[in-house]
């Protein structure tokens, strides 16, 4: 039998047998392959892994630098007060031009959030096949949220209050039912120091937003409106801040830290190097 029907039965059989999967799984890799043929193979293994880690980095820096870069516009332009009123999120894509801005980076930054969660989807569901239904759900969800982030995008504050709050807790909610997911599905692959801080993450996160609707609510019942103290409030500010960062953190580590990604790659090189 020739190297590419042994590539062919591997890979099918891996689809089906989780045991088979982790068997290659832990096979070292070498750094280059003995053949020409193994070595191109391999690469192309390689550079799938490569692309999803690459489109979660672009996905992170496009947060990061889209919220300081509106932050910075604003605080120049004295449409917020960070030194008074620290401000939502949200607030920093109202006023021109980082409105215009808001537009593009977060709307795109939607769409590359659901490239990445369902990238992220083909890239562990081989050796997390133990967990089909929360691996499903989470990824759903996570592709849910990505739609009400380019929603937030789309519809600022100012434009249609109570719309622009039903897709932001859409997003928040969805990503964050992703990350559960995710972190439940990975329980006996996914280990050390990287776990650790990506369960920190996600606790922080889910316990800053919960924390942060319970402020919110207890401040509209106090004042009998939501706009616009419990929006300019410093502590409802400041938690949604905190959950956005953590949000983002998790995102991070569980494209980066999750080693599934390499299933694949090694059952590519184990059937190419097989008698």
């Amino acid at each position: 039998m020739s190297r590419l029907h042994r590539i062919a039965e591997v890979i099918k059989s891996n689809s089906h047998d989780a045991a088979t999967t982790t068997q290659l799984f832990d096979v070292p890799i070498p750094h280059r392959s003995s053949t020409a043929q193994e070595s191109r193979l391999y690469d192309f293994g390689a550079r799938n892994k490569h692309s999803r880690t690459r489109l979660s980095e672009v996905t992170s820096a496009l947060a990061v630098s889209t919220i300081a870069v509106t932050f910075g516009i604003n605080v120049s332009e004295g449409t917020i007060h960070p030194r008074v009123e620290w401000p939502m999120i949200s607030d920093l894509w109202v006023a021109k031009p980082s409105n215009m801005l808001s537009r593009y980076c977060v709307c795109l930054g939607g769409l590359l959030v659901a490239l990445s969660v369902t990238t992220h989807y083909v890239a562990v569901s081989p050796r997390r096949a133990a967990h089909p239904t929360s691996l499903r759900a989470g990824t759903l969800a996570g592709v849910v949220g990505a739609v009400g982030l380019s929603c937030v995008g789309a519809i600022n504050e100012h434009e249609d209050f109570p719309l622009h709050i039903l897709v932001a807790a859409t997003f928040f909610s969805g990503m964050g039912m992703w990350a559960v997911c995710d972190l439940a599905s990975s329980v006996g692959s996914w280990a050390g120091a990287s776990r650790a801080a990506g369960v920190i993450c996600l606790a922080t996160s889910i316990a800053a937003k919960l924390a942060q609707l319970m402020r919110a609510l207890k401040i509209c019942v106090r004042h009998g409106t939501c706009w616009p103290d419990a929006e300019l409030h410093v502590g409802v500010a400041g938690l949604e801040w905190l959950s956005a960062a953590c949000l983002i953190g998790y995102f991070y580590l569980a494209n980066h830290a999750a080693p599934e990604s390499s299933t694949t790659r090694v059952a590519i090189y184990r059937a190419a190097t097989s008698e």
